[in-house]
Formats: C-alpha cells, sequence, structure tokens
C-alpha cells in the first residue's frame, strides 16, 4: 500500500520509506551513472559556465556591498566574500553520517 504521492523537485531520491526493523528512512536513488543523474549533473555544469563570465562582476558587486549602508547587503556581502574565497558550499546542511552528493 502507498502511503502518498509527492514531488519534491530538490531531492535525488525516487521512494523512501520507513524499515520495521529500526524505524529508520530508507531511500531509493538514482544510479550515478543513469541518464536523469546525468542530466541534472550537466544542468549545473551549463550554470557554472554561463557563471564564470559574470565572476569579476559579481566579486565587484559584493566589494561594494560592503559599504553599504544597508546591514542586509553588508551581511550578503560578507558571506558572498566567504562563499567565493573559501570555497563553501551553499546548501541545506547535511545528516550525521550523510555524505554529500554534490557536483562542481
Amino acid at each position: 500500500r502507498w502511503k502518498k504521492v509527492q514531488h519534491e523537485g530538490t531531492v535525488t531520491w525516487l521512494a523512501s520509506w520507513v524499515e520495521n526493523v529500526q524505524n529508520g528512512i530508507k531511500y531509493i536513488m538514482l544510479n550515478p551513472s543513469s541518464k536523469l543523474k546525468g542530466e541534472k549533473d550537466w544542468k549545473k555544469y551549463e550554470v557554472a559556465r554561463k557563471l564564470k563570465d559574470r565572476v569579476d562582476m559579481i566579486r565587484r558587486q559584493y566589494r561594494d556591498d560592503w559599504k553599504s549602508r544597508e546591514m542586509k547587503r553588508r551581511q550578503r556581502g560578507v558571506a558572498t566574500y566567504f562563499i567565493d574565497k573559501l570555497a563553501l558550499r551553499a546548501g541545506n546542511e547535511k545528516e550525521e553520517g550523510e555524505t554529500a552528493d554534490t557536483v562542481g
């Protein structure tokens, strides 16, 4: 019996269920070599290709944001600087013991 069908565009799993031994959630994932997974990764690379031509403009913008009178813009500028210079991954936190499945 199906519990529910849902659309969640931010995850990479196809199905999940609660297993009956430890009541943990189990997932069915795409194989990394599958066509669908490859298409998602290709889209990420395409975005990166477009962004590479705008890096100088983005860096100029976050440096200008540091001097803004608005606290939010200064904070955004500092956060963007750290993401850029420390190569931080912006996104959701991972569960304890979970490995990153990111590309790029």
